[in-house]
């Protein structure tokens, strides 16, 4: 990225799972129909680099996206996984990811789920037990 670019979101056409992830991007996002395997190179990058890597199924979005270019945005994943984006302040607009000075001090906090109510469950309590089961 050139000086001053970054933080900086890239909005791709595709990916073959095999790219690098540049310093200064905080997130890459893509059409649906080109979304990567979880366990591609470039999805275990994004991971470690504490990148959002995220598909989008409305090429609508991703084209409104696009004409943001250059631009402050604030992009925020929601409980469900919903990727939404405003407008960013000045404030929020400063570096924020793991190469800053401001990141430093955040530490990451993990909840241990519920324990599931018993080895094996019907289908009929996925529904009121989903907070202890996986996600797929």
């Amino acid at each position: 990225l050139a000086p001053g670019k970054a933080p900086c979101i890239a909005v791709t056409e595709t990916l073959t799972g095999w790219e690098d992830i540049p310093m200064g991007i905080v997130a890459v996002l893509l059409p649906a129909a080109h979304a990567v395997d979880v366990l591609s190179h470039v999805a275990i990058r994004a991971r470690n680099q504490k990148v959002l890597l995220a598909s989008c199924d409305d090429d609508a979005l991703l084209a409104e996206l696009r004409k943001k270019a250059d631009t402050g945005l604030k992009v925020v994943v929601g409980p469900s996984g919903d990727v939404t984006w405003s407008a960013a302040n000045v404030q929020e607009s400063i570096m924020t990811g793991p190469n800053s000075g401001a990141d430093a001090n955040k530490k990451l906090v993990v909840v241990r789920p519920p324990p599931p109510p018993a080895q094996i469950l019907v289908i009929s309590e996925f529904l009121q037990n989903r907070k202890s089961l996986g996600g797929k």
